[in-house]
């Protein structure tokens, strides 16, 4: 039975935690709502949000509430009957006056360091979607060349780093069953869970798997060493993302910031009970929730990743990969396609050349007959490939037309002519 309860307490606690941290969470902008977000209804209060980051100040605001109502009970009933007075002291606003500069710098330092991390922790983020990719696509370059059998596992194990460091970096392997399990096989997930369980990185397990693959690829070394490059800078990111994670700002500093808050608010009921007497509570309770709110932001983006949209990053990294491996199998033909175009009309061939192809000078230069620009024209030059990535010829189709010699020149004085024509244009 006390582990039925011990089991009902942590999940009911995880559960608030996760609920108290949705008003924070800093989902990706679509195009509505940058639109809704430049508009006056940004200043419309989202009920649920609202809700929510209440509830989550309550105890804070709620202890502002209830100094504010002894007080008040206190300069109604025990200072009539003889008791000290303690509600009457209008110099205390100045205190407050005098101190609230203090205050100020002390939550502003907070919030611009906590916006430093969190950005920090996004563009690290963003670097190892990008780095992954790049991981993938040298690989099918590199790798596919020999060992074609080795891209499926290397595009597993690739796939495995984001959804493996969010897992590492928020506590929780959800991340990999929800992202990695229609992807990798269920041997290959479960040694992963494992590693996400225990005291290793499941980051960098996958760092390690990759190594592996690539061992057995045979590479070049120059080959080797680029992907290597990737995959360390994705040991980069991972090691980053650790610092932040277990690295908080200064505890001194957070802790002298919430002490000078709570005793902020506790004392400045006192100073406010002379002049509005009974409204000090809604007064005191919204300044509370209002000064609480802007540290409460430094809080939150403090600790970046329960912020961050992980799950769609992570998706989005899943998905840019099957849509590379989607690919793969029509990027060689395409590519074969574009290196045998050498000229802008140019035709695929069966052999993988071109076709012959005429080049033509546009039609608004006016040219003297026995310009090299008119040689060009008459006897239009022809470009061929030889399909095996030698070295192109050119040939004129007509007897006496321009010579290969002449091609460089007559095409500069096109190009003066095109300069000379768009110029009179502008003019």
């Amino acid at each position: 039975m006390p582990s039925f309860f011990t089991c009902a307490e942590n999940c009911a606690y995880e559960s608030w935690q996760e609920l108290k941290g949705q008003p924070f969470r800093d989902d990706p902008f679509t195009e509505t709502d940058w639109k809704a977000h430049g508009t006056w209804r940004r200043y419309i209060p989202e009920p649920n949000v609202s809700g929510l980051v209440v509830i989550s100040l309550a105890p804070v605001w709620g202890w502002s509430v209830l100094v504010s109502t002894l007080l008040g009970l206190y300069a109604t009933y025990a200072e009539p009957a003889g008791w000290p007075n303690v509600s009457t002291h209008d110099d205390l606003l100045a205190i407050f006056t005098l101190t609230s500069f203090a205050l100020s710098l002390l939550m502003l330092f907070k919030t611009t360091s906590s916006y430093g991390r969190w950005w920090e922790a996004r563009t690290l983020l963003g670097s190892g979607y990008i780095t992954v990719r790049s991981v993938l696509r040298l690989c099918m370059s590199y790798v596919g060349r020999q060992h074609p059998d080795l891209i499926p596992p290397i595009f597993r194990w690739t796939a495995a780093i984001m959804p493996a460091l969010a897992a590492h970096v928020r506590g929780r392997n959800h991340y990999l069953e929800e992202h990695l399990q229609a992807v990798m096989h269920p041997g290959e997930l479960r040694w992963l869970l494992e590693r996400g369980e225990g005291r290793s990185n499941p980051a960098v397990a996958a760092l390690q798997v990759l190594s592996r693959l690539l061992d057995r690829a045979g590479l070049p070394v120059i080959e080797r060493q680029q992907i290597e490059m990737l995959l360390s800078h994705c040991d980069v990111v991972v090691g980053a993302s650790e610092r932040i994670r277990s690295q908080p700002i200064p505890r001194a500093w957070n802790r002298h910031t919430h002490r000078f808050l709570l005793f902020y608010i506790t004392f400045l009921p006192f100073a406010f009970w002379p002049l509005y007497k009974w409204y000090t509570l809604p007064i005191m309770a919204v300044l509370a929730f209002l000064l609480c709110g802007v540290e409460n932001i430094g809080v939150q983006c403090e600790e970046p990743f329960r912020v961050l949209p992980l799950n769609h990053i992570c998706a989005g990294t899943t998905r840019a990969l099957r849509f590379m491996m989607n690919d793969e199998h029509e990027s060689p033909s395409m590519a074969a396609f574009a290196a045998g175009i050498s000229t802008l009309n140019g035709s695929p061939t069966a052999a993988g050349g071109v076709t012959m192809t005429t080049v033509t000078p546009p039609a608004i230069f006016h040219m003297d007959a026995g310009s090299p620009q008119a040689a060009l024209a008459n006897g239009a030059v022809h470009y061929s490939s030889n399909g095996n990535g030698g070295t192109r010829s050119r040939r004129s189709s007509r007897d006496g037309g321009v010579t290969a010699a002449q091609v460089p020149a007559a095409a500069a004085s096109l190009d003066v002519e095109q300069q000379r024509a768009e110029t009179q244009g502008h003019t």
